[in-house]
């Protein structure tokens, strides 16, 4: 895993939307930025993704938008974190579209 230092230097390759939720999580550490940024990713997918469900239609994935799993394993080899994907895909399938919303995701 990356230090704050190594991450503040690759920055600007991040996706703006998950930094900026992966920063106002709190984390104090390299580490911990890491894992709340892939998290994030996740997170905002999963939010983007069910943004777009016709209203009235639940989202209820059976499995990974291509690009957004893609983007979910860049992100992790970027930040230098492995994390399990059965916990990444529990954190997608919460289509949180707050989280998508609030950081700009979609735009």
């Amino acid at each position: 895993m990356k230090t704050l230092t190594e991450i503040a230097a690759i920055a600007p390759q991040l996706w703006a939307p998950a930094r900026e939720l992966a920063h106002s999580l709190g984390t104090a550490d390299g580490p911990a930025y890491a894992v709340a940024y892939v998290e994030s990713v996740a997170r905002i997918c999963g939010g983007v993704a069910a943004d777009q469900c016709a209203d009235g239609e639940a989202w209820a994935p059976t499995d990974w938008l291509a690009g957004d799993i893609a983007a979910v394993r860049e992100a992790s080899a970027l930040v230098g974190v492995v994390l399990d994907e059965a916990h990444l895909w529990a954190i997608y399938c919460e289509g949180d579209t707050r989280a998508a919303a609030d950081y700009g995701a979609g735009e």
